[in-house]
């Protein structure tokens, strides 16, 4: 073997070896690219759901304060409502008392006017039924009222 024969034969062997360095290193280095585009892809998968998540707290957040709102001015309507009814009945007792009071002293007069009329002298009959019958009608209403 001379010089020139080793010179060939080793430079078809770098060359052989290089080319071979070259498919495996682009094997490797494809599935580095596919490595590397899967982890970019469950980074931006993960960013993701941080978005979501973080969206879904928010949303939460709100939606608690929404409720709490609204609870709150229910709470408010209900107190207002109870005032209001305690106003209505305090007044309605305080009517039914006048009321009482009323019936009480219009039956007190009738009484009044009946006892008086077998006294009141120079009345024409019919007059005196005519007080009388306005004594029953306003004693009745008295007593439906």
């Amino acid at each position: 073997m001379n010089l020139a024969n080793l010179m060939t034969n080793g430079g078809t062997g770098f060359l052989g070896a290089g080319i071979l360095v070259a498919v495996i290193e682009g094997l490797f280095h494809r599935g580095g690219r596919r490595a590397e585009a899967a982890a970019q892809l469950a980074e931006a998968a993960g960013r993701k759901a941080d978005t979501v998540i973080a969206d879904h707290e928010l949303w939460r957040e709100e939606a608690k304060e929404a409720y709490d709102n609204a609870k709150a001015e229910c709470a408010a309507c209900k107190k207002e409502l109870k005032e209001a009814k305690d106003e209505h009945e305090a007044e309605l007792s305080k009517l039914q008392r006048e009321m009482a009071e009323i019936r009480d002293a219009l039956n007190k007069r009738l009484d009044a006017i009946d006892e008086m009329l077998p006294y009141v002298q120079g009345m024409p009959e019919d007059k005196m039924a005519e007080i009388r019958a306005a004594n029953r009608a306003a004693r009745l209403a008295v007593w439906r009222g």
